[in-house]
């Protein structure tokens, strides 16, 4: 088992006050698939946005390379190679594919 690249301890977060993430834990290990899955509503993109520093996190910590990064700004969590790529198909609708 290789060593976690990104690991999240008892992190809480949510919007306006209500806590939608509540004391989750998350190991994913350098080497090794990880995947977030679960019914809509369950959480999963509050997850994703709090990885990327868009959605506060309340309490407990998230690690990239052992480094906290739940207290940084977004731009500072993206020089650290976190990115996100939306799902969808008219991310540009004014280009084309040839």
């Amino acid at each position: 088992m290789g060593e976690a690249a990104l690991e999240i301890v008892d992190a809480s977060a949510g919007y306006a006050g209500r806590i939608v993430l509540d004391a989750i834990k998350l190991s994913a290990r350098k080497g090794e698939l990880t995947a977030i899955v679960g019914p809509n509503g369950h959480g999963k993109s509050t997850l994703l946005k709090a990885i990327s520093g868009l959605v506060p996190v309340t309490s407990g910590e998230i690690r990239l390379d052992g480094s906290r990064i739940d207290r940084l700004r977004p731009d500072q969590i993206v020089e650290r190679g976190v990115i996100q790529v939306p799902q969808g198909d008219l991310l540009f609708p004014a280009m084309t594919v040839h």
